[in-house]
């Protein structure tokens, strides 16, 4: 499986990517398994905490209650459950490991340019950011 921990930062920006894992300023390529640390927010729909979802969006930010998250496309990632659900909480920090996938522009601005497909997720911390990107 290759690692690629630029959620956090942005999909398009370059030098964010773990040491070796890829060529500079790459994007991997459709159906490249991948593993990514994010913020679990809600789709395009409205979902409450500790409701089962089997697909959420992975974003670099979590916001807050005064400064929501920004959506913007290219710093979003569908995330699409390998099997069954997840339980979603809202503002989470976890890793989601699945198949990258490019999208195709969507007409809404507030929807996501990649995906993760059978995609697994398990939890992280705030150490596991400060070891992949260092002081």
């Amino acid at each position: 499986m290759k690692i690629l921990i630029n959620v956090y930062v942005s999909v398009c920006q370059s030098g964010y990517l773990p040491k070796s894992t890829y060529a500079e300023n790459s994007i991997p390529k459709n159906g490249t398994v991948v593993k990514m640390i994010g913020y679990m927010m809600d789709g395009y729909k409205f979902a409450r905490d500790g409701v089962p979802v089997t697909m959420f969006v992975l974003m670099p930010s979590a916001g807050h209650f005064l400064h929501p998250a920004h959506r913007d496309p290219d710093e979003m990632v569908e995330v699409w459950l390998k099997s069954g659900t997840v339980i979603f909480e809202n503002r989470q920090l976890i890793w989601a490991s699945g198949a990258f996938e490019r999208l195709p522009l969507h007409g809404a601005e507030d929807h996501a340019l990649y995906a993760l497909r059978n995609a697994s997720v398990e939890s992280a911390s705030y150490k596991d950011i400060k070891n992949w990107f260092g002081p």
